[in-house]
């Protein structure tokens, strides 16, 4: 049993020999996948990503961070006055991340996937007062793919889509990242 646990040890260690630690910020839009019955819906706004991780092998790693997809909401007018209902999203992100190089060119293909943590607010207003709000949190599943081009050893920009599952919403993300690699 020593002999396994030690085995295990220094296999471990091994991967923080050669794990590359990395940070990116990322920028773009959202769309959110909900429909508010109203005739005017605005479902796009900016998201905005900051996250790290650690690169265990050149092709194998993890990432955490923190993520604001953005708000949503729809309006409607009518002779009794004006409704509108809003919400946003945010949470924070724990997942595997890929990188699998295109031949001996600085373009690599990045996968994703993980847990979302996420807090969803939100709020009803008919005729300037505050009718409804909503405060709701869960954890479900995020995926997607980019694609990264290496300026330098250390630096490299992406285009990346991902989605984000808030129990019965969907919310895509195309966004641009810059990241640094330690």
């Amino acid at each position: 049993m020593k002999h396994a646990v030690a085995a295990l040890a220094l296999s471990l260690a091994s991967l923080t020999v050669h794990a590359q630690p990395f940070v990116e910020l990322g920028f773009g839009q959202s769309d959110m996948d909900v429909d508010f019955g109203f005739p005017s819906q605005d479902t796009k706004d900016t998201t905005f990503n900051i996250s790290g991780g650690w690169m265990f092998t050149p092709m194998i790693g993890i990432e955490i961070g923190y993520r604001d997809l953005g708000e949503a909401g729809g309006s409607i007018t009518g002779p009794g006055g004006a409704g509108s209902v809003t919400f946003e999203a945010e949470g924070f992100q724990l997942g595997a991340v890929g990188r699998i190089p295109l031949g001996s060119s600085a373009f690599s293909i990045v996968p994703r996937v993980g847990l979302f943590k996420w807090d969803v607010k939100g709020r009803g207003v008919v005729n300037g007062v505050q009718v409804s709000s909503l405060d709701e949190d869960g954890t479900d599943v995020y995926f997607g793919v980019g694609a990264d081009y290496s300026i330098s050893r250390n630096l490299y920009l992406g285009a990346h889509w991902a989605r984000f599952d808030l129990d019965d919403v969907d919310v895509d993300v195309i966004e641009l990242r810059v990241g640094w690699k330690f």
